[in-house]
């Protein structure tokens, strides 16, 4: 896949995920400094912003917009209709991207006109380049547009390409996921801290043997209930453990909880 044209670049929203964003686009050198700007309310984060990345930094969406192609919404949901009904109208070069959770693109669609608008779930390994980000195109957004969004969102990671119906389902895995991930992580610490581990050894070990089965899993290309058979030798120690999860249906609890992130997702819904 070819290299898009990329234009002038404005993210509306300099916090975890605009942050990661617009370091991924730098790092990547997908465009210059100078045809990067970022709008954020807060005046200390913006004076960091501008010192930490030498972009232009502003306090008016306004002015972002008019100095930009791609507008990037990477604001909180609940502020979403605000930042829409402020930033509008848009001009027709304009292409919109939001990674708001639970705003649907109807919504957008709905306070900017007929523009290109692609919607994308991210999560916070953006931070670190190894996001997964989810997808969806509006209805007015051409194969362009679809390049250069993958493109941005490569920056952090890798992409995917779903259905915005998928999007909910999609926000309670792997929007949400990394806190799944820390909350077992975290079990694992406590526990093993009371079978007589420290703490600090007890992370060391748990965060390694995590990032080394992921690594396993993704190099060797199995399925996990493989990679399981190969650890757990019958009658042995991980199997013991192992009745212990069964028996206590952690499967049904996890898919208990991802349903009741999804449902909560679908609440939050605008659009």
């Amino acid at each position: 896949m070819g290299k898009p044209r990329i234009y002038r670049i404005g993210i509306i929203g300099g916090g975890n995920m605009g942050e990661a964003l617009l370091s991924g686009i730098l790092q990547h050198r997908l465009v210059p400094k100078s045809r990067i700007s970022v709008s954020e309310s807060v005046i200390s984060k913006r004076r960091s912003l501008a010192r930490r990345y030498a972009v232009f930094v502003t306090g008016k969406n306004r002015r972002l917009v008019s100095r930009s192609d791609v507008v990037i919404l990477a604001v909180k949901p609940q502020q979403m209709e605000e930042v829409l009904r402020e930033i509008a109208p848009l001009g027709e070069n304009h292409f919109v991207i939001s990674i708001a959770a639970g705003i649907r693109l109807s919504l957008i669609e709905r306070h900017l006109g007929k523009l290109p608008a692609i919607r994308v779930m991210p999560n916070l390994a953006a931070a670190v380049g190894e996001a997964i980000s989810a997808m969806a195109k509006g209805r007015h957004a051409g194969r362009r547009h679809c390049l250069i969004a993958e493109k941005l969102f490569q920056s952090v990671g890798e992409t995917v390409w779903v259905s915005e119906s998928k999007l909910d389902a999609i926000t309670a895995l792997s929007g949400s996921g990394p806190a799944y991930v820390a909350f077992f992580i975290q079990a694992l610490r406590e526990g093993a801290g009371r079978i007589g581990l420290s703490d600090g050894l007890s992370l060391r070990l748990v965060q390694k043997t995590f990032q080394g089965s992921v690594s396993y899993l993704s190099k060797e290309g199995i399925d996990p209930q493989r990679f399981i058979k190969k650890v757990a030798s019958k009658g042995g120690t991980t199997e013991a453990a192992l009745e212990v999860f069964r028996s206590h249906r952690l499967f049904q609890t996890v898919t208990l909880a991802l349903r009741r992130a999804a449902g909560r997702s679908r609440q939050l819904s605008k659009g």
